[in-house]
């Protein structure tokens, strides 16, 4: 950010009465009770699960998933700046100033043969696509953002 940090909440930490939050107390719930009330009133189903209070919850397909095994890399998606989902996908100078690439770690892709620009196959059990590879700095290895599993 230029000229320094962005700082979140800058007119309610500044002052809370004058600013309060759109929570039902006005300030940061690290608990919820609207959470907590949706957990009691909900039907959920037994792999579904409301949390109060921020935990981790393993995802389908994700990193504690026996599956990885057998398919050890994690392919995230993210917004593409080309296109708005599908819309633009079929524009020749966007796919020309933006192609679209899987991004893999240096590392993962020299143990795997890959180089930069090559066409890999990207699969799991649900389907597989061919795709260039892009691989020319070291990606992050585990993201920072992403919640940890216990332990």
């Amino acid at each position: 950010m230029p000229g320094g940090a962005l700082r979140r909440f800058r007119s309610f930490r500044e002052d809370p009465a004058a600013n309060p939050l759109k929570t039902p107390s006005g300030k940061i719930e690290i608990y919820s009770e609207r959470l907590a009330t949706l957990a009691n009133t909900w039907e959920l189903k037994k792999d579904e699960i409301i949390h109060p209070l921020p935990a981790y919850t393993p995802g389908f397909d994700g990193w504690d998933d026996p599956l990885r095994q057998r398919y050890p890399l994690q392919l995230t998606g993210f917004h593409y700046k080309a296109r708005t989902h599908s819309s633009y996908g079929n524009i020749d100078v966007l796919q020309q100033a933006c192609p679209q690439e899987i991004w893999i770690n240096p590392i993962d892709a020299q143990a795997r043969g890959i180089q930069h620009g090559d066409t890999v196959r990207v699969f799991n059990q649900n389907g597989e696509m061919l795709i260039p590879a892009k691989s020319r700095r070291a990606y992050c290895l585990a993201s920072p953002l992403s919640a940890r599993a216990p332990g």
